[in-house]
């Protein structure tokens, strides 16, 4: 089957994008965090170690102004002041420069490790935190108090808070990562085993079925029996419209011959459904019922529209022969079986018409009521076989005796009716002469066995005094009756039913 989905790839898609995010929460909380701690905690240790470098140099001052040439020497002073001095941090020195920047001498506690004076390097200043002051005497500066405090506590601190950030943004990042992805690879697995059900489904339907784009009718893709009735292979129909695989045409579908469902589904934002004539490439027609059902985005617009077609050719040709069956059936049932004239049901029916149409004319009508005489003496003497052939022959003489335009039926049993048009010179007698000779000109071939006696009744119709087709008939049928009593006065009939002898 065609692809209806194209691969999307979630996990692959969603993994590319989540690792940098990954690896920035493992950056931020792993080696930012403890960063900006030991950063902001060795600021503090600096403004510390300043305050107490301050505080030196203040005690230093003292020593210049009880001994101003002498101050440098007074060591003994010096370690006095350390006895009393009892720093908060953890002190890892200090030392006092003089006015050069030179070491002084017996100045410096536990400082003798510290190296030259001048700016820390790389690993001093993780080591340590310097703090310095200058000592004035007289708004001069004579030497200065650099006091050294140690960062041991702090890289401690620091690289207890590392271990522990860097075990919670491996787990962060872990999490970010791996979940999503997770829950990701769990729904493209449902979902790919709901594409595989979609697929089985759709291969499974016999209708031909396509997905096709609402903004330009291309196939987006369709099921094996979508090819099979449009006659194209797989690898032909990616990207064309459907129109061009359904019809064979360049544009699409139109009024009035070929309404476009497609367009009325996208217009409306509902099914539609329509009968058309689809074109296979090898040029044979398949009549199609064509659904097509809208499918929307999250704004309510229709993106897409599923296409279904079931092929009717056979069903329209069930449909045709059973409307030729019903048309030959609606004929028999007007048409009288033994003589193919029509019956008393078809007569009806076509004679108002034919009245109607005189009356819309102006032109009169007659009708010509005849009654077989002495079909009981046949049907006794002769069998009923001969009975039917007289009634045939009694068909076939009102055939030869009136045109195609006039309406002749047989209206049950030996009774017989003619709706002629006033097309016929003389009128109603002329009508019944003209049909009297063709009895007497029939019973005068030899070999018969029975002589044809009609009696027959004319009444016209005129369309300023009109009636209906009903009670025409009974005027006939009244005229018919009296001819055929004064027949019955008569001692020698022409035309009656006799027997001739062999």
């Amino acid at each position: 089957m065609a692809e209806l989905t194209e691969e999307t790839g979630i996990t692959q898609q969603l993994s590319r994008r989540l690792l940098p995010l990954a690896i920035w929460i493992w950056l931020i909380i792993a080696l930012l965090s403890p960063a900006s701690y030991w950063f902001i905690q060795h600021r503090d240790l600096q403004r510390h170690a300043s305050a107490y470098a301050v505080n030196l140099g203040e005690k230093f001052r003292d020593f210049a102004l009880e001994a101003p040439l002498l101050w440098k020497y007074q060591t003994y002073n010096f370690l006095g002041l350390i006895e009393r001095f009892h720093p908060t941090l953890e002190v890892e020195g200090f030392r006092v420069l003089d006015e050069n920047g030179e070491q002084i001498s017996g100045y410096a506690f536990r400082g003798e490790g510290l190296g030259p004076s001048g700016p820390l390097t790389l690993f001093e200043e993780l080591r340590l935190t310097r703090g310095t002051a200058p000592i004035l005497f007289n708004n001069r500066r004579v030497g200065t108090v650099e006091f050294f405090a140690s960062d041991g506590e702090l890289l401690r601190a620091t690289a207890l808070f590392l271990a522990i950030s860097s075990l919670v943004g491996t787990f962060l990042a872990l999490l970010v990562y791996r979940y999503p992805t997770g829950v990701a690879k769990r729904l493209e697995k449902r979902l790919k085993s709901a594409t595989e059900f979609s697929r089985t489904v759709m291969e499974s339907i016999t209708d031909a079925v396509c997905i096709v784009d609402a903004g330009d009718f291309r196939v987006l893709g369709a099921n094996a029996a979508f090819l099979r009735q449009t006659d194209h292979p797989e690898s032909e129909f990616e990207g064309r419209h459907c129109y061009e695989l359904t019809h064979g045409r360049f544009e699409p579908c139109g009024p009035p011959d070929e309404p476009c469902p497609l367009q009325a589904t996208v217009t409306t934002g509902e099914q539609a459904v329509v009968e058309h004539h689809h074109v296979l490439e090898s040029g044979k027609k398949v009549f199609a019922e064509v659904t097509t059902s809208p499918v929307f985005d999250e704004n309510g617009r229709v993106v897409r529209v599923v296409h279904v077609s079931r092929d009717i050719s056979e069903r329209k040709r069930a449909e045709e022969i059973l409307a030729e069956y019903a048309r030959k059936q609606e004929k028999l049932a007007l048409i009288d079986e033994l003589t193919g004239l029509h019956n008393r049901r078809g007569f009806l029916t076509l004679a108002a018409h034919q009245l109607r149409t005189s009356d819309r004319l102006g032109q009169s009508v007659h009708l010509l009521f005849a009654d077989l005489d002495g079909m009981k003496w046949i049907n006794d003497n002769l069998g009923h076989g001969m009975g039917d052939q007289a009634l045939q022959e009694a068909a076939e003489l009102l055939r030869a005796t009136f045109r195609e335009a006039d309406l002749l039926a047989r209206l049950g049993g030996d009774e017989f009716a003619v709706l002629a048009m006033n097309g016929n010179s003389g009128g109603g007698e002329v009508i019944a002469r003209r049909f009297a000779e063709k009895i007497a000109s029939f019973n005068r071939r030899e070999g018969r066995s029975y002589r044809l006696s009609i009696s027959i009744g004319v009444a016209s119709y005129d369309p300023a005094s009109p009636c209906s087709i009903e009670e025409l008939l009974e005027r006939g049928d009244a005229l018919m009756y009296e001819q055929k009593q004064t027949m019955k006065r008569r001692e020698n009939q022409t035309s009656s039913y006799r027997a001739v002898d062999p």
